[in-house]
Order: structure tokens, then sequence, then C-alpha cells
């Protein structure tokens, strides 16, 4: 599924392109979600494609994305299972501990959901801001990086 925020009701085309060139498009699509249709190229793991959402009026922005093989997968997996058996572990801690697994290896929507969560649950904390910053930036999400890095500022500003 691929989302993006704002530009509600506002029709748009998205673009997603593998290493050949075009793969996909959506056109008039006025949502800010839509699924990649099984009718579509099959995606393939370790290969690294990008998309791009572009609406009139706004500045259209790509991200990147790679699946993960199944040999890739699993001791993120493993690893995953660890922090989630971890006692003691404040809910905004162990959200940073996943994310920060998930941006290491590239996963940077899995790491987007999570912090995402988190900001909205603790938006008082700014190591939360600012690496859902560094998780916009990896994946070339430029103007919403500045905008978490500019919420990391301002919050450390406040609490001092």
């Amino acid at each position: 599924t691929f989302k993006w925020m704002g530009m509600e009701m506002q029709t748009g085309t998205l673009r997603l392109d593998g290493p050949d060139g075009l793969l996909w498009i959506a056109e008039n699509i006025a949502l800010t979600q839509i699924k990649y249709p099984s009718s579509a190229p099959r995606l393939k793991p370790g290969v690294e494609y990008s998309w791009s959402i572009d609406k009139k009026g706004f500045p259209a922005e790509k991200a990147r994305f790679r699946i993960l093989t199944p040999e890739e997968a699993k001791p993120i997996q493993e690893q995953l299972k660890l922090l989630e058996g971890a006692s003691g572990v404040f809910k905004t801690t162990l959200a940073i501990l996943k994310a920060s697994l998930f941006v290491s290896h590239g996963l940077y929507y899995e790491a987007r959901e999570i912090l995402a969560e988190a900001v909205n649950a603790d938006p008082d904390e700014p190591t939360v801001h600012l690496l859902l910053g560094e998780t916009y930036e990896k994946s070339g999400l430029k103007s919403l990086a500045l905008e978490e890095y500019g919420g990391a500022q301002f919050v450390s500003r406040i609490s001092q």
C-alpha cells in the first residue's frame, strides 16, 4: 500500500519506477493511499524501487523502497521479538528502538508507521521527531524531514 499525507480530494498521479523504468502508474486518484494491484508487475525482493505522487500545485517528491528477501527478513523478525518481549521498557522507548532497527535495515515505511504513532502518543519527545525526520530524509522526503527536525528543535526548546 502506498500512503502519503495531505492533498486530499485533489486528483493526481502515482508513478512507480523500477531499475528499468516505469512499472505502474495510477492516474486521477483523489486518495491518500492506494493498494498496489495484483495485476501490476510483481515486485521482486532485493530490488530498489521509487515512487512519486504528483498533484497540481504541490511539488512531487520521490520515495524509495526495497522488499527484503526472506533471508534478510528473518534476523529482523527475531530482533523484533526480543524487543517486544523486553519488560519494563516505556512505550515511547520501545517505539524508538523498533524504529531504529527498521531504519538501520532501510525499512523506512515500517519505521515511519511506528514513529507517526509515537509522535501522536508522545508529541513532546524530541527523539521521536528527530528519528522521524531521519526516516523521511533517508526515504527521500526532504520537506517532511525538515518539518520533523523543526519539531524536534521546538520541543527541545520548550522543555528546557
